[in-house]
């Protein structure tokens, strides 16, 4: 439900509507709601650009994850791992995959 009330409701809906959901089956999440609503902002509703940026989000996040592993304990090994660690998760998927 989360999936169709996204796609059928940017643009007809004001943002305030959007984000707070109000007496729909949808699930109460707020920042999720106001950053796809972001999102659909830049790359539009088209579920091509939908999943590159997605794919593109999440590969800048798994940089900054092996970035900042890297930072903390200056071991390239352990950094990559965290960062492909990050990379295969579920998180990452279904993040990639909502759309």
């Amino acid at each position: 439900m989360d999936d169709l009330y996204m796609w059928s409701c940017y643009g007809e809906q004001s943002l305030l509507k959007f984000i707070f959901p109000a007496g729909s089956s949808v699930r109460f999440r707020p920042v999720y709601w106001f950053l796809t609503y972001l999102q659909m902002m830049i790359v539009g509703n088209n579920v091509e650009n939908f999943l590159a940026f997605n794919f593109a989000v999440n590969i800048l996040t798994a940089w900054l994850v092996y970035y900042f592993s890297h930072r903390i304990t200056g071991n390239r090994w352990l950094a990559f791992l965290c960062g492909i660690c990050y990379a295969v998760s579920r998180f990452a998927y279904y993040q990639i995959g909502q759309a």
